[in-house]
């Protein structure tokens, strides 16, 4: 099977389906030998199992005992939009949190790294403390997503394949799967996946055999609507309005003529592909000769909703190892330059909606993603890290922004005026992470005497 994929031409659009029924295997006879072969719905529920214990020990504030930061808990509850200390968990693994159905968050341990069966994906009541589901992974897997009323999960799993499984989220059901042709040896982090603007749709990107597949995946059916090859790149991969738009990793301040040459035979930094079709629209730069100057950039991340335009940073090669930067804003259906800022360095920046939080070591500011005018700017010393943003580690919160600083304090952000609305002390040089939800609050926070933990606040109602 996977060596028909591979010999299709590349762009040929195709259709990947679960297949339905309930058989697990199949008696093929083949020159007198009885052969088993195992049937799609068997594969799709293999290496997994469901259960209602959790893997960790979740005590609610009512329950357990105090936190190991009281008073930092309490600090945090105090920023605006946050609520009560819901409960708090100890972590042996790092780990991830979504968005779970009534009410519930799921936490994902060790994504990225745990192998088969290893870790699991536990739903939650946060506030009792009681497991709806707990699955274990089939493999490597990423985080999940959700996906309307399915939770989409995407791992490398045993087969030679990419395996993306549609679980009911209130349930931890499986829905069903779609597999993927996977390179041997490759892994999890070899792949770049975005949920489409309105959820119902996953774009994944992930190495072939040669170049790249990109593929627009129905969690609902589970089929692929298209599955299209291009030659590169796939380290990001975001749906911008109906754009898809694939990039490169370049998040050097500096880099060397080894990596520039690199470059040069790569010379699409940044590919956009029709929703619907997959068809390619436009490529960036648009000059991808031979005889042209190779140029190196790559997609402003972004949280929540992306912004309506593309806008990307650019590396420039000055002389040596010297280098500048440049931040441009292009149109998602025409790849038509919009506008360039130019930068000592690519920045450190984040996108939420129309706005671009960065830092680029000399200000932390942010721009108008539709003009790059530049809205508001402060100049925060390098070695002040108690009062210096750590922007692309921020997340949502309504209007607003919560920022990590560099010293693992919390920093509520008005992004359109660089307003501090409110702030925690810092937690010096321990590890801090933040996770919004609609419903919540979580944070992972390194313990002092090692490991790390898990607290889970409400959200006030009027915060969006």
């Amino acid at each position: 099977m996977e060596e028909n994929r591979r010999a299709q031409p590349p762009g040929r659009r195709r259709r990947r389906r679960l297949i339905a029924g309930t058989t697990a295997v199949a008696l093929l006879a083949v020159g007198g030998v009885i052969a088993v072969q195992r049937s799609a719905w068997y594969d799709c529920r293999f290496d997994t199992d469901l259960s209602a214990a959790a893997p960790f020990d979740y005590l609610p504030a009512a329950m357990g005992p105090a936190p190991s930061e009281p008073e930092f808990a309490a600090q945090v509850a105090a920023l605006p939009g946050v609520g009560d200390l819901l409960g708090s968990a100890p972590l042996s693994v790092d780990a991830e949190l979504t968005q779970g159905a009534e009410g519930d968050v799921i936490l994902s341990e060790a994504p990225y790294v745990a192998e088969e069966g290893t870790w699991r994906d536990t739903s939650f009541d946060p506030v009792s403390g009681e497991t709806s589901w707990s699955r274990s992974h089939p493999g490597q897997m990423a985080v999940p997503r959700r996906a309307g009323d399915a939770v989409v999960t995407v791992g490398a799993v045993s087969g030679g394949v990419y395996r993306m499984t549609a679980l009911d989220a209130t349930s931890g059901r499986i829905q069903g799967c779609v597999d993927l042709a996977r390179q041997d040896g490759d892994g999890i982090g070899r792949t770049a996946a975005a949920m489409s603007p309105a959820a119902d749709a996953l774009a994944m990107a992930w190495p072939a055999a040669e170049g790249v597949e990109v593929a627009r995946i129905d969690p609902a059916s589970p089929e692929t609507s298209w599955t299209t090859a291009v030659d590169g790149p796939a380290d990001h991969l975001k749906w911008i309005g109906s754009t898809l738009v694939t990039s490169y990793e370049v998040g050097s301040p500096a880099v060397d003529s080894a990596s520039y040459l690199w470059q040069q035979s790569r010379r699409v930094s940044l590919r956009a592909l029709d929703e619907d079709s997959g068809e390619q629209l436009w490529t960036w730069p648009t000059d991808t000769a031979d005889t042209a100057p190779p140029r190196m950039a790559s997609l402003i991340p972004s949280v929540d909703a992306a912004p309506s335009v593309v806008v990307l940073a650019e590396l420039r090669l000055t002389s040596g190892s010297d280098s500048t930067a440049r931040l441009i804003g292009v149109e998602p259906r025409s790849g038509k330059p919009l506008w360039e800022r130019d930068l000592a360095v690519i920045p450190d920046a984040l996108a939420f909606g129309d706005t671009i939080v960065l830092d680029d070591w000399a200000m932390t500011g942010a721009l108008d993603a539709t003009s790059g005018e530049l809205l508001w700017q402060e100049k925060t010393p390098l070695d002040d890290a108690e009062a210096r943003l750590d922007v692309d580690r921020a997340v949502p919160w309504g209007e607003l922004l919560l920022v990590p600083t560099w010293a693992s304090g919390v920093v509520v952000l008005d992004p359109l005026t660089g307003e501090r609305l409110g702030s925690t002390d810092s937690l010096g040089a321990r590890s801090l992470r933040l996770f919004s939800t609609p419903d919540h609050l979580a944070l992972t926070v390194a313990r002092t005497d090692g490991g790390t933990e898990l607290l889970v606040f409400s959200r006030e109602t009027g915060t969006d």
